[in-house]
């Protein structure tokens, strides 16, 4: 499963309970199940660290481009190729604006040593 965040959360404990327990640099913003957008490591860096007590997600959530997420039918060779193109460890991977997972390069990378070894 794919770690998300809740639009109405406050920085801190965001903060918290995700960035400093997950490790992560970014997470995907959602409300009510929906993707709206991504916070990001260096997007809560602008916000002053006395203001996360009270300042919520939404104000550093910051759209995904179409090139960081793709649909659950997407063919391994394109998700690649995006993978690439623009330098992403990862992509959401989205069906009907809700996130239903998320392909990393290293897992890509051997699913298709797997289908080469396999002759499939």
């Amino acid at each position: 499963a794919v770690e998300t965040v809740s639009s109405d959360m406050t920085l801190e404990e965001l903060v918290q309970q995700h960035f400093l327990r997950k490790g992560g640099l970014a997470f995907p913003v959602v409300e009510d199940r929906e993707l709206k957008g991504i916070v990001t490591l260096s997007g809560l860096r602008r916000i002053p660290k006395d203001r996360w007590p009270e300042a919520h997600v939404t104000e550093v959530t910051e759209p995904l481009g179409d090139e960081e997420w793709i649909i659950p039918q997407a063919e391994a060779g394109e998700v690649f190729g995006r993978l690439l193109r623009n330098g992403e460890r990862r992509l959401l991977v989205v069906e009907s604006g809700v996130v239903v997972g998320a392909v990393n390069r290293n897992e890509l990378l051997n699913y298709m040593r797997v289908k080469r070894e396999l002759g499939i």
